[in-house]
């Protein structure tokens, strides 16, 4: 994540991949970020809740509604030898997918696939 420049303390994860405590530790050690879960995890619900209580007037702004109305479950803190592995691969994907790029083959695929996406 740090390709922007951007500093990212956190990375909040919602909605069917929350359940993976599997999924929410690779994503932690692959942003090399701290990720929370949300107590409710379905995003729409509260968003749409957020909104409504703003409609009404319940909240004075988005920022008082965030927070009284997001909390955090479970935090996953990466682990320092997985992300240097992560990183790793991630060098090697970048070498791969820049060499399938010179030859064509990222464009051999795409062709491909479209082509089979037409067949019944």
């Amino acid at each position: 994540m740090s390709v922007t420049g951007e500093k990212i303390d956190k990375v909040c994860i919602v909605g069917g991949t929350a359940k993976s405590e599997v999924w929410c530790q690779m994503q932690a050690d692959m942003y090399s970020s701290k990720v929370e879960t949300l107590r409710v995890p379905d995003a729409a619900l509260v968003g749409a809740a957020i909104f409504a209580g703003l409609g009404i007037g319940l909240f004075s702004d988005i920022y008082e509604a965030v927070t009284k109305m997001v909390h955090a479950e479970k935090e996953y803190s990466p682990v320092a030898e997985n992300v240097r592995v992560y990183n790793e691969l991630y060098d090697i994907y970048c070498k791969a997918y820049c060499a399938f790029e010179e030859f064509g083959v990222n464009d051999a695929i795409s062709e491909f696939q479209a082509k089979e996406s037409k067949i019944e």
